[in-house]
This record gives C-alpha cells, sequence and structure tokens, in this order.
C-alpha cells in the first residue's frame, strides 16, 4: 500500500472496518505486489497517522478548507518525492540525475492537469535529455505515460534537452490533462539536476479564483462531506479551454491535446485525461455537479451551443462533439442533450437561450417522438450508447428518458410561450409513462425489463426510471430499490447490462434513484461503499472519481482507465438535492423546494445557486423522528415548496415561533396568518406548497400545544 500521502494511509484503515472481507482481501494482494521496502515506509507512516488518532475523522465537523480541493493558484508544485529509481541524489529542493535511466517520480499529492515546467541546475555537458512521463495512479509509474490518446499506440514519453541553468516547458499541444504522478528521467549517460519543477493548472479557465465555490455541502458525516467536494473537484479537472481537447483521429503515438472540442472560452468534457470530449451522458450527471459546486453554467452553454451547432437535417443530435463527430448515432445520446437543455435552463434562467433554440429543440423532440410505435413506446435504432450492451427496440433507458425530456419539454414550451407544443408535450408524457409501466413492468422481479420480454433488468433504465418518477406506484420504485440493492457487493453496485463492472455512470443513476424512491438510507450506504472505495485507495488519485471498475475493485482497462470523470460524480448532485434538499421546480411561480432527506444523518447545511438567487439551509434531525428545525435563507419575495419529514409519525410545526400545522388536528392548518399555499401530507412528510424568503421551521413529535422552537440547540 505505498503512499506518501498521510490523508490516503489514513483513509485506508479507518474504511477497513467498513469494507467486506473480499475487499480486505484485495487490499492484502495489493500490498503483496509491492517492494518489502515500500511496505515497510508505509507501516512508519501508518504508525506516525495512527498517533496522532488518524481514524478520528468519522462525524467530526471540520472547515470547508479541510475539504475544497482545488490549488489556491495555477501555480503547482509537487507535494514529495514517491519514489526514485538508479543513482538519483535527492538534497533539498535539488535533485540529481546519474546515468542513463536513472529517473524521480514527484507526487502533486492529487489529481492535476496543464503545462509542467523543469527548471534545470548544472549539466554534466550540453548533449544531455531528459524523459517526462504522467500517470494518474502509482500503478502506472514510471518512464512510460499511461494511455490517454484513443488509438492502439502508447502516449509513451516527452524528451526534452537540458540546458545548463534553463528551462524547459512542455509544448501547449502536449498540455497533460489529468494526472497525479510525474516521472523526469534522464534519457542519455550523464548527470542533471533538477532544481525546481512547476505546473501551471489549466482546468476551470473561466475561474479567477479555484476555491471560490458558489454551491458547498457539509453534514455531520465527514466521509460524505469529502466525496461531494471531490465530485466537485472532479467536474472542476473535466472544465477545459475549448482548444485543448484530445486531437482525433488519434496519433499513432503519443498525444495531443491541441484539437478544438468546443465553442467559447471554456466547456465540459467527460474526463480530465480523456476523451477530454462533449459526451451528452456524461453531462447529464457531470453538469448538475458543475451548477451546484462552482455555479458555472457558461461551459455547459458551450457544450449545448457545440452540440446544436452539429445537428443534423432530421433532428438528430450528435453522439459526441468535435472532434469525433460521430453524427447522429445514438437514441439514447441524443435525448441526453435535451434533458441537459432543460437543467440548464433550470440552473441558468436562461430564457433567451431557450428562446433562440425553440425550432431545434422541437426538431430534436419530434425526433425522438417519430420513433414512438403501437405499444406508445419509443423503438431503439440508433444502438450506440455509453458503454453497455444495446439490444434496440422499445428499451426502458431511452423510454424513461423520453417521459423525463418530454415533461421539461413541456416546461419550456410554456417559457417559449408555445402553448400547443406544452398540451402535446404534457399528453405524449403521459402516454409514454403509461406505456413503460404496461409493457416493461415485470412483477415477478418486481423491476423494468430491459425491453419487453427480457430477462435482463438493468441498473441504468431501473435507476433511471425512479430518479425520473416513472413508476406509477410507490411500491414499484421502493421494489426496484430494494432489487437494486440486492446486487451489491463490498465494492459498489453491480452493472448487469455491461458484464457486471462496477460502472459510475449507472451507479450515479442508481444513487439518485434511490433517493427518489425514499430509501435515503440506502442511498447513503450506496455512497459511501462505491465512492468510499474509489476516494480510499491508495491507487486512486484520492480526491476524483473513475469511470469504472470491476467488480474485484480492480481498474477496467488498465492505464487507459480515466480516474477523474464527471459521469462518476452522482454523489455530489444527489447530496445536495436531496439529503440538503434543495432543488429546482417545474414552475415559473414557485421555482426552488426544499425537501430534505435525512437518511441516518443528524445535521446538514448547504447553498445553492438559482437564477432567482442562492438558497440555502441548515437543519437538524433527532433519528428518531422527534424533532427538526431548519433555517432557511431565500431571496424576498421568492417561493419555495417545502417539505418537512415528520418520521411518520403525528406532527406540530411551527414557522418563525408561530404554530402552523398539527396533524392532531386532522389534518387542518392552524391559522396564523402566514401565507403557505397548499398544505398536504404522506407518510413522510407535510407539504407547503409556496412559502416566501426565508423562515426558520421546526416540527416536533406529537400534539404539542406549543412553538416547536427550542427542542434542538439553535442552528
Amino acid at each position: 500500500m505505498p503512499t506518501d500521502d498521510p490523508r490516503l494511509i489514513a483513509q485506508e484503515i479507518c474504511h477497513l472496518d467498513r469494507m467486506h472481507t473480499s475487499g480486505f482481501s484485495l487490499m492484502i494482494r495489493r500490498m503483496h505486489r509491492r517492494s518489502l521496502l515500500n511496505c515497510c515506509l508505509w507501516l512508519l507512516t501508518l504508525g506516525w497517522m495512527l498517533s496522532l488518532s488518524a481514524c478520528s475523522y468519522y462525524f467530526k465537523t471540520i472547515s470547508d478548507d479541510d475539504y475544497n480541493l482545488p490549488p489556491s493558484s495555477r501555480t503547482v508544485a509537487p507535494v514529495g518525492v514517491l519514489r526514485t529509481q538508479g543513482a538519483v541524489t535527492v538534497s533539498g529542493p535539488t535533485t540529481t540525475l546519474n546515468g542513463k535511466g536513472s529517473y524521480v517520480v514527484l507526487d502533486f499529492g492529487k489529481e492535476v492537469g496543464g503545462i509542467p515546467s523543469l527548471q534545470f541546475g548544472t549539466a554534466s555537458d550540453s548533449a544531455q535529455s531528459v524523459f517526462l512521463a504522467f500517470s494518474e495512479s502509482l500503478l502506472y509509474t514510471g518512464p512510460q505515460s499511461d494511455r490517454s490518446d484513443g488509438g492502439h499506440g502508447q502516449d509513451g514519453n516527452l524528451i526534452a534537452a537540458v540546458t545548463a541553468q534553463g528551462t524547459y516547458t512542455v509544448p501547449a499541444e502536449k498540455l497533460r490533462g489529468g494526472f497525479r504522478y510525474l516521472t523526469v528521467g534522464l534519457q542519455t549517460r550523464g548527470s542533471v539536476e533538477l532544481t525546481s519543477v512547476t505546473l501551471y493548472f489549466t482546468p476551470a479557465p473561466a475561474l479567477s479564483d479555484l476555491r471560490a465555490y458558489s454551491g458547498s455541502f457539509r453534514s455531520n458525516d465527514d466521509l460524505l462531506n469529502r466525496i461531494w467536494y471531490a465530485g466537485a473537484y472532479t467536474v472542476q479537472m473535466n472544465t477545459i479551454d475549448p482548444l485543448q481537447g484530445r486531437i482525433w483521429p488519434p496519433p499513432a503515438s503519443n498525444w495531443f491535446n491541441n484539437g478544438v472540442s468546443g465553442s467559447g472560452t471554456t466547456i465540459l468534457v467527460d474526463g480530465a485525461k480523456r476523451d477530454r470530449l462533449i459526451w451528452p451522458g456524461d453531462l447529464g450527471i457531470e453538469a448538475l455537479t458543475a451548477y451546484l459546486s462552482t455555479g458555472d453554467t457558461l461551459s455547459v452553454k458551450n457544450d449545448l451551443d457545440t452540440l446544436f451547432a452539429h445537428q443534423d437535417s432530421a433532428g438528430g443530435l450528435p453522439y459526441v462533439g468535435p472532434e469525433a463527430n460521430f453524427g447522429t448515432v445514438s437514441d439514447t445520446y441524443h435525448l441526453w442533450t435535451l434533458n441537459v437543455v432543460i437543467d440548464y435552463y433550470l440552473y441558468s434562467g436562461d430564457r433567451a437561450w431557450v428562446i433562440a433554440h425553440w425550432p431545434q429543440i422541437k426538431k430534436a423532440v419530434a425526433f425522438s417522438t417519430a420513433k414512438i410505435g403501437t405499444h406508445g413506446l419509443l423503438s431503439v435504432n440508433l444502438k450506440l450508447d455509453w458503454g453497455r450492451h444495446v439490444p434496440g427496440g422499445e428499451e426502458i433507458s431511452a423510454n424513461a428518458l423520453l417521459f423525463q425530456v418530454l415533461k421539461g419539454a413541456s416546461f419550456l414550451a410554456a417559457i417559449a410561450e408555445d402553448s400547443m407544443a406544452q398540451s402535446l408535450y404534457s399528453d405524449t408524457a403521459a402516454s409514454v409513462r403509461s406505456a413503460i409501466n404496461l409493457y416493461l413492468w415485470d412483477a415477478g422481479s418486481g423491476m423494468y425489463m430491459d425491453v419487453p420480454g427480457s430477462s435482463l433488468h438493468p441498473q441504468d433504465g431501473n435507476s433511471l426510471a425512479v430518479w425520473f418518477e416513472v413508476p406509477d406506484s410507490t411500491a414499484k420504485s421502493l421494489s426496484i430499490s430494494a432489487a437494486l440493492k440486492r446486487r451489491w457487493t463490498g465494492f459498489g453496485a453491480l452493472t448487469p447490462e455491461r458484464s457486471n463492472v462496477i460502472a459510475n455512470f449507472p451507479g450515479s443513476m442508481e444513487v439518485l434513484a434511490h433517493f427518489a424512491a425514499g430509501d435515503d438510507v440506502t442511498a447513503l450506504s450506496l455512497i459511501r461503499i462505491q465512492w468510499g472505495y474509489m476516494l480510499s485507495n491508495p491507487y486512486g488519485t484520492g480526491g476524483t472519481f473513475w469511470e469504472e471498475y470491476l467488480p474485484d475493485g480492480e481498474f477496467n482497462g488498465g492505464d487507459y482507465m480515466s480516474l477523474a470523470h464527471g459521469w462518476a460524480t452522482g454523489p455530489t448532485s444527489g447530496l445536495t438535492n436531496y439529503v440538503a434538499g434543495i432543488g429546482p421546480e417545474l414552475s415559473t411561480t414557485v421555482p426552488f423546494h426544499l425537501i430534505p432527506h435525512p437518511g441516518d444523518l443528524t445535521q446538514v447545511s448547504a447553498t445553492v445557486p438559482l437564477p432567482q438567487g442562492t438558497v440555502s439551509t441548515s437543519w437538524k434531525y433527532l433519528q428518531n423522528g422527534a424533532s427538526f428545525v431548519e433555517t432557511v435563507t431565500a431571496p424576498a419575495g421568492v417561493a419555495g415548496r417545502y417539505g418537512i419529514p415528520t418520521g411518520g409519525q403525528a406532527t406540530t410545526i411551527s414557522i418563525d415561533g408561530q404554530q402552523v400545522w398539527s396533524t392532531c388536528r386532522a389534518g387542518e392548518a392552524v391559522q396564523s396568518g402566514m401565507t403557505l399555499g397548499n398544505v398536504s401530507m404522506d407518510g413522510a412528510y407535510v407539504y407547503l406548497s409556496s412559502v416566501t424568503g426565508s423562515h426558520t421551521v421546526a416540527a416536533t413529535a406529537g400534539c404539542s400545544g406549543s412553538s416547536a422552537r427550542g427542542l434542538l440547540p439553535a442552528l
């Protein structure tokens, strides 16, 4: 378990008690792959960390600075030396390389990306040169870089001529988008002094302050906090200058990151190392992460401009952006683009963009609805998807996406003042939902089939269906949630539609599905298992999330696999939109909701940037449902829909010290002179349909005749 990052070591040990036997065995196997010296160094570091009570991080309140991962400056330096090979001497800031093939592996402490510069001291002669190689994972450090170019060749390394007392800067086209480790070695016989290594950090080019997030999340569970911020940093790493994309077709060897991948000054792509392209499916997860962390809507707008610029004459939208330009070859990714359009409006309020693109949006919706057959379901004939097996036909994933798109498109039609389209889309959405439940529901398994008659019950389609509220009963949603959970291993949720790997794209969907089903404890458990594993694994980056991995926890695809992939950041939006409870509504009069999903947590605070202004919440909850206290800050005059958790008990609710509701009065609101909109309840919440401005809300179990305020410590 070789790492010189004490935080990673602490996480690894502290997670052993949370991992199944299979997970522990994997860690032992991985330790055995490394040298005795590395294991000894690991044990020494472990002893030091334990002396500092390293495992005390669980449920400990720590400042935001302990979670926020971006650098404070665009000039970044390594944090230490991971290892050396050959005749290498390290003395203070100077590393001396002696003899061909000697090298030093430098550790930046987390995933970074950009343009490195080397400063040299003396050299044995003017004929000396060095090589540079990059790796996201500790497993692939050494003289050759991990793979990123997408072709059949190797990335290899870069060769730099040494000028004594001079500087070498990597050419802009050789920018390395994602790495943690940089190997610098001697290419020639002789010796060279390396006096300084720095990196110009290129991600998130539009941000002047990389650490100034407009959104936030904190809870009483430190692991969840770190996962939220790691998701945010993953997407920040994937936000790039559109002139720094991966070229396509790939070169025969090495790599080039000077491709034109989009428009504007900043775009959001799939991965930091690769592919550095706009993929609509990935955007369906990572755009939400961007909105809720950095508040970045501009990158997504530029992505959408790029995708709609490549819409074909039939209305089809591209599978991927430039430079790949594969055309319209995927029904699902076409629908993902439309889904991203809807979310973009909800988080930006950019009515002008919707109006300008409304004819194209309508044409794109018609492209999909034209494929609805006699069963009332879309039949897929463009079979490329995110990498899963695609049967074609009446797929649950495509139809769940279509339902979500039609709901959102109906709302956008109202924004565009197109009443005919609004009605058509609403009616078609209802029809598609009915058809899904009629033809794709398998009562025997308690899940949706991939296509009618199929024995496959996919993770992606079932998760999308629950997340997008396709089931026509709560019982169906809970049945799917339970069935998905039964597939878990000690490393996370299996993906049967992709040979039972642990794929973090549908895994993100599954997290959101458990929350949408109201199975909040299950959602939090999956986040801790699957994303806690990636965060704590010493062969990861320690701060970004992976494309996917194998059922035994090993990388899938070896050194080509991306370790900073935006589609793996679903927990970030899940923790904000569901656990904290803040999210946008498809409404022009009540534009946000605040419906916390406490799960097994007792304290949460969050901030969300919305077009109407910033909304924040801070709540405390007693797990037996005895009391709940929440402070809400919202713009004056802006209404939100509140859901107040009751724990399934009779509840009395007060707002700002005034009692406004009690289930002990036959569900009638207590008169308070306060406007709450319509008041309703179910087995888990009391809902107030329209509450304007900032308030303190308190709920207590039972039929208290007095205010619930003061039952918990002040927030």
